[in-house]
């Protein structure tokens, strides 16, 4: 089981693409960031306004997502978990933080709007700078993390979970680390059988 931000950020980072060139790997992660809000705000807008089902499988994994680019970020840039939040416990930053009251998909709406305001703030401001801000990269992905943690614990379920359910799909699909070839055809039934068992 999971416990500490540091145990997160060295796994997510065993499946990254790394170039080695730190603006292009903060341009993808920004982008991938966004990409993911994008799917989150996109899922909740079906299940608001189109009549789907919510599915917590499905907001575990695209939350999941979301803070994978968020410990990119933070790796790439010579930054930690601590650095952003303070601590290393990632059931302690669950603890601090309460869920939204009200319609839960209403203020999962409102959330991910917000997670995705930030996760755009984050990408454009490294994309139009060859310098990387690492204090105002804190800001927007503090916001990012805080956000999705709301998200988690309004839907009824934890950070802790989710980050070991990314890391056990990551896992299925780069088992050897990144390779190129395996981010263009994926097993996604095997992928969902290492999420289920965690």
């Amino acid at each position: 089981m999971l416990k500490t931000w540091s145990q997160y950020q060295l796994l997510a980072a065993s499946t990254q693409n790394s170039t080695g060139v730190l603006h292009d790997e903060m341009v993808n992660w920004g982008m991938g960031l966004v990409g993911e809000t994008g799917e989150l705000v996109d899922w909740l807008k079906k299940v608001r306004f189109h009549g789907h089902s919510f599915d917590l499988g499905k907001l575990e994994d695209e939350v999941g997502d979301i803070l994978w680019y968020v410990s990119a970020s933070l790796s790439s840039s010579g930054l930690t978990f601590r650095n952003l939040i303070g601590h290393n416990s990632i059931a302690r930053y669950d603890s601090n933080l309460g869920p939204d009251q009200g319609d839960v998909v209403c203020s999962l709406t409102t959330l991910a709007l917000h997670i995705s305001k930030c996760a755009t703030s984050a990408a454009v401001r490294i994309d139009r700078s060859l310098i990387l801000d690492r204090d105002q990269l804190l800001v927007d992905l503090r916001e990012v993390v805080g956000r999705s943690v709301r998200v988690l614990l309004t839907a009824g379920t934890t950070m802790v979970i989710v980050l070991e359910k990314n890391i056990a799909k990551l896992k299925a699909r780069f088992p050897k680390g990144f390779e190129a070839e395996k981010s263009k055809v994926r097993d996604r039934d095997e992928e969902q059988r290492k999420q289920d068992e965690v």
